[in-house]
C-alpha cells in the first residue's frame, strides 16, 4: 500500500465529488473512524481472524487485515497530502 509509484484508480462510488468543503470531509473522515473504532470494540471477543471481508482488489481479507489496510490507506493519503502540500510552497 505504501508504495505509491503503481498508481490507482478509486471506484467511482469512492472518486471525490468536490461537494464538500475542508470542513465537511475532515469531519466526514472524523466520523468514519468512529464507526470503525465502534464496530472493532463491539466485536470484541469474536473470531475476527476468521470472519472475511472480500476487497475488490486484495481479494479475501480478515478484519484484523481489513483494519491493516485502512490504516496504510490512511497513510497513503496522508503522503499524497504532504506532496501537495510541498508542491504548493
Amino acid at each position: 500500500m505504501a508504495d505509491r509509484v503503481n498508481k490507482r484508480t478509486a471506484v467511482e462510488a469512492a472518486q471525490p465529488t468536490g461537494s464538500l468543503d475542508a470542513a465537511a470531509a475532515w469531519a466526514a473522515l472524523e466520523a468514519g473512524h468512529e464507526r470503525l473504532r465502534q464496530t472493532v470494540a463491539g466485536a470484541e471477543g469474536l473470531a475476527l481472524g476468521k470472519v472475511t471481508i472480500a476487497h475488490p482488489f486484495f481479494g479475501e481479507m480478515s478484519v484484523y487485515q481489513f483494519v491493516e489496510l485502512m490504516a496504510a490507506h490512511e497513510m497513503r493519503h496522508a503522503d499524497q497530502i504532504t506532496e501537495i502540500a510541498r508542491d504548493v510552497v
